[in-house]
């Protein structure tokens, strides 16, 4: 089998999504692209919940004004947590009321190791009782 030549171009990525615009990546990390409001802003609730690969889901308000929509309460909290800076690319996936997928990647492109849980976060309640 021979390589392919200089000229061939790779299909495209495939996204699972019967929309491409339901996929948008933040560089202005607070603000979402004016596109996908135009497309979506309608659908979009005043929460939202970031689910992330580890299953953590992050509660985040938005603000919408005119046509443009910005995270808001937790957004913060969020951005500190993962400790995110400019270059730093975050893919998010609209998967309706009020789910975003979001993949973070670091300055080299490459997805982040995700932590266990939230620090925060209570782990399940005991059943053992005390006597």
């Amino acid at each position: 089998m021979r390589p392919p030549s200089k000229n061939h171009k790779a299909p495209p990525p495939r996204n699972n999504s019967p929309n491409p615009d339901e996929r948008f990546k933040i560089s202005t990390l607070d603000r979402i692209p004016e596109k996908f409001v135009r497309n979506y802003g309608k659908l979009l609730s005043n929460t939202v919940l970031l689910k992330l690969p580890n299953g953590e889901e992050w509660r985040v308000n938005l603000e919408k004004r005119d046509a443009s929509v910005w995270f808001q309460k937790g957004w913060e909290e969020f951005v500190a947590y993962h400790s995110l800076a400019h270059g730093h690319r975050l893919v998010f996936r609209y998967d309706g009321r009020p789910y975003f997928h979001v993949l973070i990647c670091d300055m080299s492109a490459t997805e982040i190791e995700y932590p266990i849980k939230k620090p925060n976060h209570k782990g399940p309640k005991s059943i053992v009782k005390k006597f």
